[in-house]
């Protein structure tokens, strides 16, 4: 994975169900890699990779150096964001105000004062996928 160049995705969560389905995570994922982007998926246990990605497994402790090295940290709001909230990397987090563990309002890591850098993005509908291209040009 190219140092700098890469995009690690994390679109799993074991505290809820996020409406980001795995179509979804595969679109992303193929826009990135056409604006020449590595792409991979956090990926623990029995969790696949989203298609197209290489899958990467890294211990906790190691989530900064990781998402430093990638560059790019691409994931539905979980608690792996707050483990690697510290890393200076494009950080950009999906939340879901339809649900209340994980609403913007509630769980921000900038208003949490984790990553000032976060970039967060409100999924309501697919078309909000778009967003990334942009933010990842």
């Amino acid at each position: 994975l190219p140092k700098g160049k890469t995009v690690v995705l994390a679109p799993y969560t074991n505290s809820c169900r996020s409406e980001i389905t795995a179509e979804l995570w595969e679109r992303m994922a193929e826009g990135l890699k056409r604006k020449g982007y590595g792409v991979c998926t956090n990926c623990a246990g029995e969790e696949k990779p989203i298609r197209n990605t290489q899958a990467i497994c890294f211990p906790y402790e190691e989530g900064v150096n990781v998402a430093e090295y990638a560059g790019g940290f691409l994931a539905f709001r979980s608690g792996l964001c707050e483990i690697v909230s510290p890393a200076k990397c494009k950080m950009v987090v999906f939340y879901e105000n339809g649900s209340w563990s994980t609403s913007y309002e509630h769980f921000s890591l900038r208003k949490m004062g984790l990553n000032q850098n976060e970039i967060p993005v409100i999924f309501e509908k697919d078309e909000d996928i778009e967003k990334i291209f942009e933010i990842f040009s």
